[in-house]
């Protein structure tokens, strides 16, 4: 019976050792599944900066009077910019609807012009919303094509009240 009760503390201590080494094999792994979603997570996030942020910042500057960083805040009270299926940016509202230009009757494109006129539809940025440029009439604005400058007329030379030139 010592025989049958060394044999099974053998066999006892031979699955712990496995127990062990397989506990140790899955904190392994566990540790490399987080260190792979933390790189997917970055990989991801810079993506999202290179493809959408970045872009997204440098078109939306022109649209007003002050730092884009301004009123960002406020902007995603309202919009989101998201990829698209096909990869190019849309512009969606805070609950992921396309934004439909009321006037138009047509989805907003990520255009400067249908960016500007999807936030004047809104309401709320009239104060720092940059107007548009165009003129009416259809003659060019005349930022576009400016007037040259009447040069001053030269100042008349008067002798000095010393006898000087």
């Amino acid at each position: 019976m010592s025989d049958d009760l060394s044999g099974l503390k053998a066999k006892c201590d031979e699955l712990l050792a496995e127990v062990k080494t397989v506990k140790a094999r899955l904190k392994e792994a566990e540790a490399e599944r987080d260190e792979a979603l933390e790189a997917r997570s970055a990989a991801l996030a810079e993506v999202e900066r290179v493809t959408v942020t970045e872009p997204v910042a440098a078109v939306m500057s022109d649209l007003f009077s002050v730092a884009f960083r301004r009123v960002k805040p406020d902007l995603d009270e309202h919009f989101k910019f998201v990829r698209d299926d096909a990869g190019r940016i849309a512009l969606r509202t805070k609950d992921g609807e396309p934004v439909h230009l009321e006037a138009e009757g047509r989805e907003a494109a990520f255009t400067l012009e249908d960016l500007r006129k999807a936030v004047a539809q809104t309401g709320g940025f009239d104060d720092v919303l940059i107007a548009t440029r165009a003129s009416g009439g259809g003659s060019a604005s005349p930022s576009a094509s400016p007037q040259p400058k009447a040069e001053p007329a030269p100042k008349p030379r008067v002798a000095g009240t010393l006898g000087l030139r």
